[in-house]
């Protein structure tokens, strides 16, 4: 390994990179941000690099985090329950439930319904952990790879599904097959509902070359943002009808009115951010590559990144970023029997 790459890869530690922010000021970032002086004590031990580096921005515990992107994607999508529903639900699906924010919120809105959070990993499930001072209750945890096939008494069973953020983070070859899977565990008539991220709305400059070398990365990782506007195939080829396809705005910075979101919501974008920063692809250092028929350069050095990553998140205090939002339907019984 040469000098430029050990210097190169070396930067992917966190005392690292917010080393580098402290020194920056974290006022460059958000005029209101605080530094917590208690940082590494705030934060639970399954805490990813970016939450801890969201944490010392805002102060926020980790799991303060997740919820407020769960908050965040529901003021965006005005609601919880997307789906034109013909009764109550009596049995709901939170697929790759993250925070777990989401079906907390649901068993509040629909008590006499069943319930149940799946995500791959406990690790990921932050309502099982210790550290959380109040459980959740009416709402069953279980660890599930969507990915995997689902348990035989779930057959039919969920008239909601919901995916939030899923789809995004899941190899493109894995789509179908956890589509097909969700299929399965839907009652006849039941609803899915599917919520993506898409493009920033300002893709030039700091925020468009940054964006398109995330682009790059996932897709030598084997994901697909680029794909995401056409789940609706997807969804059509797995043997859902009904689809609609719509694109909500998420306001970022100071274009969201709500205090709490305005003062957040930037921050929830730094897992995508920096996706090509904490990419192990050390050969792509300097690399020139064309990307969405651009030509970017991916910088050389940790500085370079920080330079770039600070521009991005101040064109994003007045930004937003499309979200996409699906929902499909299962065929009925009756519709199954007449064809």
């Amino acid at each position: 390994m040469t000098a430029h790459a050990r210097q190169h890869s070396g930067r992917f530690t966190i005392s690292n990179i917010l080393g580098k922010l402290q020194r920056r000021r974290t006022a460059d970032i958000h005029p209101d941000a605080e530094l917590s002086p208690k940082f590494d004590d705030k934060l639970d031990s399954d805490a990813t690099w970016e939450e801890q580096l969201s944490s010392f921005v805002k102060g926020l515990p980790a799991e303060e985090v997740r919820s407020l992107q769960c908050s965040l994607t529901t003021y965006t999508v005005h609601g919880l329950i997307l789906a034109p529903l013909p009764k109550r639900p009596t049995a709901i699906l939170d697929a790759g439930s993250g925070s777990c924010q989401w079906a907390h919120e649901v068993v509040q809105s629909y008590p006499e319904a069943y319930v149940c959070a799946v995500d791959k990993m406990d690790a990921h499930i932050p309502a099982l952990s210790p550290l959380r001072p109040k459980p959740m209750t009416g709402v069953d945890f279980i660890i599930q790879d969507l990915t995997k096939i689902f348990r035989p008494e779930w057959s039919e069973k969920f008239d909601v599904v919901n995916v939030r953020h899923v789809f995004y983070e899941l190899l493109e070859k894995s789509w179908d097959i956890v589509l097909a899977n969700l299929y399965t565990v839907m009652q006849p008539g039941g609803w899915i509902q599917i919520v993506e991220y898409g493009n920033y709305s300002s893709e030039t400059q700091a925020l468009g070359q940054l964006s398109r070398l995330n682009k790059h990365v996932m897709r030598l990782d084997g994901f697909a943002p680029e794909q995401i506007s056409r789940i609706h195939e997807r969804l059509k080829n797995s043997g859902f009808h009904s689809i609609t396809h719509e694109v909500e705005t998420m306001l970022l910075g100071r274009s969201n009115p709500v205090t709490r979101f305005s003062q957040f919501s930037v921050e929830t974008m730094l897992a995508d951010l920096t996706r090509a920063q904490k990419s192990n692809h050390s050969k792509l250092t300097g690399k020139s590559v064309k990307i969405d028929g651009i030509t970017e350069v991916f910088p050389h050095t940790d500085d370079e990144y920080q330079q770039l990553l600070l521009a991005a998140l101040k064109q994003l205090q007045n930004g937003s970023r499309d979200v996409h939002v699906f929902i499909a339907q299962k065929s009925s019984a009756t519709e199954v029997r007449r064809s």
